[in-house]
């Protein structure tokens, strides 16, 4: 905790208080538990600030900045950002080609107050996606500091080489295949090895939606050895053959 802070009253009723530190360029949730739910930040540079308590099961979404944050407060606990956030933005910023500034030195976090409970994942999703769209500055300056974060830096990597083997995607991170895979499915949630047939299934299914190419063709552009070879993995992969897909896309 930084020197300049003091630790919150007791208050009757309250759980006891709380502190964390948290590190630079990194993002946590804080759930108030209880109507007069307190919470401060501060750095050892700089005086406390107090921010206003969310609802009773309302989420407040903190992204430190430069400097790592000093939490302290009564009646609020802490928990992990939700994994799947860094991933859908890095999905959502290489579809549509947006390089996210670096936070720079930003002494302060940036603090997002939602009445949705961010813990859940699907809602976490939701909420995140509704307020790019809504182009909210405060959550852009959140996505920025989720941005300068392992998870979302390695997807972009990957998004952005979809043509490559493991191997040659560890070699150009940086890091051997046991790292590479590791640090991979803790970003993705699933192995690389599925993750990388999904995504390119994924590029089949999109140039024979904007091209209309045969899957004679693509299949054999896109590395499978024969249009049976790529049906069998798009059936194995979604539950349905590649023209069951695109029928049911454009029915409606």
């Amino acid at each position: 905790m930084s020197p300049h802070t003091a630790p919150s009253p007791v208050v009757p009723g309250l759980p006891a208080p709380f502190s964390r530190l948290l590190p630079r360029n990194e993002s946590l949730l804080v759930v108030a538990c209880h109507p007069q739910a307190r919470l401060h930040t501060g750095t050892t540079a700089t005086a406390g600030r107090s921010h206003p308590a969310t609802p009773v099961d309302g989420t407040l979404l903190i992204c430190a900045g430069s400097r790592s944050v000093a939490l302290w407060g009564v009646g609020c606990e802490l928990h992990p950002t939700p994994s799947g956030l860094s991933r859908l933005l890095a999905f959502h910023d290489h579809a549509l080609n947006i390089n996210r500034p670096l936070p720079g030195d930003r002494r302060h976090p940036t603090v997002v107050g939602t009445r949705h409970d961010l813990r859940d994942t699907q809602t976490a999703r939701d909420w995140l996606m509704d307020r790019l769209l809504g182009r909210d500055e405060a959550v852009a300056r959140c996505a920025s500091a989720l941005a300068v974060c392992e998870p979302y830096q390695l997807v972009r990597f990957v998004l952005e080489n979809p043509d490559l083997s493991v191997q040659q995607l560890a070699d150009r991170y940086g890091l051997s295949v046991a790292q590479f895979r590791r640090i991979g499915k803790k970003a993705f949630e699933r192995s690389l090895k599925e993750q990388l047939r999904l995504l390119r299934a994924g590029r089949v299914l999109q140039r024979y939606a904007e091209t209309g190419q045969t899957f004679t063709r693509l299949s054999s552009d896109f590395g499978f050895s024969s249009p049976s070879h790529f049906c069998s993995e798009i059936k194995s992969l979604l539950g349905r053959s590649p023209s069951s897909i695109y029928q049911s896309v454009h029915s409606q």
